[in-house]
């Protein structure tokens, strides 16, 4: 028995059973996917190393599920059903060892690193690395953007993946909908609190549409932004039990988007845990798990935030990049 009892509890995701409570985060490696966008022997020997590794749940970062949502020139393609069989060996390969395995679904908006750039309103966003300024995206637009995601869970369902995960953090294109310094619309989709997370709900709702309703979708979003009228830690907590009433299965909060003090990724002069109250505060609004991050980086911490009641799983990021057999190490 581990004296990390509560790090190393499994726990009820959905309808997954998670062996313990430490995640390995979606991270953008930008290696392991070839020109064609299939993933490659190189990713799959990756995740496999985690999960050998004792980790409970593992995300891959970024999984592009339309043509003008790549945030990096390497990331895997979902967009077409080609890619099914090489999703498959790296889930089999994630699989070692009893873990789970999910995809993120990502859309970068703004944020991209092309020049085919869409969001919600063509407002350039705070990073001068992003160019030029975004077409603002049309109703048409936005239902093939919405129908890509579902679509995109359905190919990940079918490779063998146990869930997804809708990236809404970080300033990329759900959470642009969501924040008002990048959405000032005045449709539907713009305004009040409720039209702004409509994409977001819309997300959710269409995956379900197109994965049935036992496959576990769960959701990143920002805690807060750190920015001039950005989206908000009060936001959040009014978010979270709409998230888990629409079906959600649990709620990974991070913070921060491209521009923005503390940054996402914070820097090593960063408090160690400086994202955990933003979890802690959603945590008293829900009762489907939450996981922290920001600058966790030993298991010690980690069970302590578990024992503590501050949130439910544990994403240790860089940790996992440093330490393939971390879980196994803290056990």
């Amino acid at each position: 028995m581990s004296a990390l009892k509560h790090l190393f509890e499994p726990i009820m995701v959905g309808k997954m059973v998670v062996k313990n409570r430490l995640v390995m985060p979606p991270m953008g490696v930008n290696f392991g996917v070839d020109d064609e966008g299939y993933v490659t022997e190189q990713l799959c020997e990756y995740f496999s190393e985690r999960a050998k590794g004792g980790t409970g749940m593992m995300i891959m970062g970024g999984g592009a599920t339309h043509p003008t949502g790549l945030d990096l020139p390497v990331l895997p393609l979902l967009w077409d059903d080609k890619y099914i069989p090489a999703l498959k060996k790296l889930a089999d390969a994630a699989h070692e060892d009893g873990s789970k395995f999910g995809m993120q679904l990502l859309h970068g908006g703004r944020q991209v690193w092309h020049d085919n750039r869409v969001a919600p309103s063509p407002i350039k966003a705070l990073a001068a690395v992003t160019g030029d300024p975004p077409r603002e995206l049309d109703i048409d637009t936005i239902n093939e953007i919405l129908e890509s995601f579902g679509t995109a869970a359905r190919r990940c369902r079918e490779a063998g993946i146990d869930f997804v995960e809708i990236h809404a953090a970080h300033g990329y294109l759900v959470n642009q909908f969501m924040a008002q310094n990048s959405n000032i619309r005045t449709d539907q989709y713009g305004g009040s609190f409720e039209n702004r997370i409509r994409f977001f709900l819309e997300c959710i709702q269409t995956i379900q549409s197109h994965t049935g309703g036992d496959f576990p979708i769960g959701v990143r979003f920002n805690g807060d932004d750190f920015v001039h009228n950005g989206w908000t830690l009060e936001e959040s907590v009014k978010l979270a039990p709409i998230l888990e009433k629409h079906g959600a299965c649990y709620l990974h909060i991070s913070a921060s988007i491209y521009g923005s003090f503390p940054i996402t990724i914070p820097s090593m002069y960063a408090e160690e845990g400086c994202f955990v109250h933003l979890a802690e505060a959603v945590k008293k609004e829900v009762s489907i798990p939450v996981i922290t991050v920001g600058r966790i980086k030993n298991p010690i911490m980690a069970d302590r935030i578990i024992k503590e009641g501050r949130a439910d799983m544990v994403s240790m990021g860089r940790a996992h990049l440093a330490d393939s057999e971390l879980a196994k190490k803290a056990a």
